[in-house]
Parts: structure tokens; sequence; C-alpha cells
């Protein structure tokens, strides 16, 4: 089993309502799930530290973008009982029109970047640090 922690935003009110509604880590949660997919991994992949209540997972009646890559992807939800029907929600598929949006979506991408090639510069030090050493 792989568990993969949500990166909860303590200071939104999306944990105290239950529920997953902070795209970006939806996103984040999305894309390592599929690269370990893409890697060939066949076990579980189960997310925990969530904050989802099962009363909002049964509210959704399967209506809902994350159950469905969850679905898709074959993730589940740490004490959560997926639903068995998943479908994708209607109107999910539009072009985003409000400046703020993108620009958090930009925001997000470029400081992923940033972090991965600070990751990278550190990994190479300590490569360089360990052969010279």
């Amino acid at each position: 089993m792989i568990e993969l922690r949500y990166l909860v935003d303590w200071k939104k009110t999306n944990w105290k309502k239950g529920n997953i509604g902070h795209d970006p880590n939806i996103g984040a949660l999305s894309m390592i799930a599929g690269c370990i997919r893409k890697l060939g991994w066949k076990n579980d992949i189960v997310i925990t530290m969530h904050g989802v209540t099962q009363q909002y997972i049964n509210s959704t009646f399967g209506r809902n973008k994350f159950l469905y890559i969850c679905k898709t992807l074959g993730m589940k939800l740490d004490q959560i009982t997926m639903p068995n029907s998943v479908e994708l929600p209607n109107q999910y598929w539009h072009y985003e029109k409000n400046a703020l949006k993108r620009w958090q979506i930009f925001y997000f991408i470029f400081n992923a970047c940033i972090m991965e090639c600070i990751v990278y510069m550190r990994i190479m030090l300590a490569v360089k640090e360990a052969t010279l050493g």
C-alpha cells in the first residue's frame, strides 16, 4: 500500500466541512497517483489525513470530480467507504474565465517548478559532497 497524505490548509474551512475542495491538492494527489500507476503499481493507493466524512461522500451520490478521479486511478480514502457508482459531473469541462482562478493555477505550477528545482539542486549538492568528501 502507498499512503498519500492530503495537504490540508488548516486555515481553510473545507476540513471543518468534511469535504475535499482545494483544487491544487486534488490535482497534486491525482498527478502523483497517476504517476504511481504509470510506473506499474497495482496495489492500494490510500489517501490519509483527508478530513472527508462518510456523510459528505454519501451526500454526493457519486457526482464529484475527485471521486471520479479516485475511481479512475483506483485510489481510496482512509476509513471511507467509496461509492460503487461514480459519474463525472456535468459541466466539468469549461474554459476558465475568472482571472483569479487562472492566476492561482499559474502560481501553483510556478511554485511546484521552483520547489522541484530546489530539491534537485540539494540532491546534486549532496551527491557532490558525498563524492568529494
